[in-house]
């Protein structure tokens, strides 16, 4: 993830910001040894590397960030310490760059992803319309959390493997630029839910048929019949709004239908099992988090108290529900039992 701003004076003192395990401020003098230790992990990284970096000449980057309000340590709060940093430094009075480094023995823990978009909530309140970042073609992991945040890809750029001004290297190579608008958060923010009628159902039957929409469900067998003769008793089970079911179409303002949320009490755990599915063609717009965020809204309206999902263990999209507060409880070799206290 490319994180190669210009410097700046520090205009204006960063206020903190909070997540249910994050706390995003400003950096402290105190914080150099868990910035050298995650900057160290990048001396020979192949998209973004710190080539020659030591103990005593690693304090510049730590003088740097502490003179910038455009970097934000990411601190965890369960452990009291900083495990990355967030980039959004200002291009102009409209548009900033976003970027991320996130501790190697800290990933795949949802933590870049929330952060991120923490950050990039409060720019755009405080009157940013742009953000965009830049991503080398073959980081999939990071271009992969810049879409699960809502950013879309724009045009990519070509680059050479020369030192920015802080001597960090890229290698030569593709970029990916992706960006995302004020007004494309605000969009995302006004999804609602729909109650289907047994006749909107031909859009469930679209979404059970497509390959890529079901690729999550590919260990047990991908794909899932859901023949029209069929939909009027399973309309009768899941939309009745009884205590055990809750199902509700995700729709924009538009009243287009984006995907499903839905819980159902199962015996087998004793608890309330999730289900959140938007279809592929309309994924990479961040509307996942705000249908996740939907149907725990809804299952705490309704008294439920607490939230499971089990997901395939390579399945990206436990990144989102740990950003929305799930914690794991469970794992297995093949799926990852996840909680959610309402």
């Amino acid at each position: 993830m490319k994180n190669c701003p210009s410097p700046r004076e520090k205009e204006s003192n960063m206020k903190t910001l909070t997540t249910g395990r994050l706390i995003l401020r400003e950096f402290r003098e105190s914080d150099y040894d868990d910035l050298f230790e995650f900057l160290f992990q990048l001396k020979d990284d192949e998209f973004e590397g710190y080539p020659g970096i030591t103990c005593e000449n690693g304090r510049k980057h730590l003088e740097y960030r502490l003179n910038s309000d455009e970097y934000w340590a990411i601190e965890l709060k369960s452990a009291g310490k900083v495990i990355g940093n967030v980039y959004c430094g200002k291009r102009n009075d409209q548009t900033r760059e976003a970027g991320f480094i996130i501790n190697r023995d800290y990933q795949k823990e949802g933590y870049g992803l929330e952060a991120l978009i923490t950050v990039m909530a409060d720019a755009f309140a405080r009157g940013t319309r742009v953000i965009f970042a830049l991503c080398d073609d073959g980081n999939e992991t990071s271009w992969r959390l810049l879409e699960k945040a809502g950013m879309r890809r724009c045009d990519d750029v070509p680059y050479e493997s020369e030192p920015d001004s802080h001597g960090i290297y890229h290698r030569q190579g593709s970029t990916r630029r992706y960006e995302i608008t004020e007004s494309e958060i605000r969009t995302g923010n006004r999804l609602s839910t729909y109650k289907p009628e047994c006749r909107d159902l031909w859009f469930r039957q679209q979404m059970m048929a497509d390959e890529e929409t079901m690729s999550y469900n590919r260990r047990w067998g991908g794909t899932i019949p859901f023949p029209e003769e069929y939909w009027q008793s399973w309309h009768d089970t899941w939309a009745t709004d009884d205590q055990e079911h809750y199902y509700r179409y995700v729709i924009d303002e538009n009243g287009t239908f984006l995907g499903e949320i839905a819980c159902h009490l199962d015996e087998g755990i004793n608890g309330y099992a999730a289900d959140v599915i938007i279809h592929a063609r309309y994924r990479g717009r961040g509307h996942g988090y705000r249908a996740l965020e939907l149907l725990c809204e809804a299952a705490k309206e309704k008294g439920i108290m607490v939230l499971y999902d089990n997901i395939a263990i390579d399945n990206p999209a436990i990144g989102m529900f740990i950003s929305q507060g799930f914690y794991e409880e469970s794992r297995t070799d093949e799926v990852i039992w996840l909680r959610k206290d309402l």
